[in-house]
């Protein structure tokens, strides 16, 4: 009877030494994964802070537009710093490089189609016109016809920098 408890005894204690070896093996495997995902995120996360920043940006250029139009003279440094921080983070998401501190590697082939839709919409539309709103004067024909534009609420910019 005591050669039979020991034989029992070593049978559980084989069976539970390999579930515990399992439940380790495991663990080991989703840590390794969670490592892996962790860094794929950290080298995405300055690529993702540029774009963040590149959305805030679309919708604050048209309130500064705008505050410049209503004759808001001491916002026009503040409309074209913006303008320059729109085209260096574009610059960025395209072609990589130093953004507010951080480098950010260029753009996957993925994001080419929805990055060229920005840049479009950015250097026909409304650059041009956030320039002539910035730099023009006040009843000139060319600023009258940029703030019209502006004014209409389009929302090209934000919708192609959200996508």
């Amino acid at each position: 009877m005591a050669r039979e408890r020991i034989r029992i005894f070593k049978g559980l204690t084989w069976k539970i030494g390999l579930l515990l070896a399992f439940a380790v093996a495991g663990a080991a495997a989703a840590l390794v994964g969670f490592a892996q995902f962790r860094n794929s995120v950290v080298e995405l996360a300055p690529t993702m802070n540029v774009a963040g920043r590149q959305r805030m940006l679309a919708a604050e250029l048209l309130g500064w537009a705008r505050m410049v139009a209503a004759g808001h003279d001491g916002d026009r440094q503040g409309l074209e710093t913006r303008i320059a921080a729109f085209d260096a983070a574009q610059a960025a998401l395209r072609r990589g490089g130093l953004q507010e501190g951080h480098t950010v590697a260029p753009s996957s082939p993925e994001l080419e189609p929805a990055l060229a839709r920005l840049d479009r919409v950015w250097e026909q539309n409304w650059r041009p016109r956030l320039v002539t709103i910035a730099r023009g004067r006040p009843g000139d024909a060319a600023t009258a016809r940029a703030v019209a534009w502006v004014a209409r609420g389009d929302d090209s910019l934000e919708r192609e920098a959200d996508a």
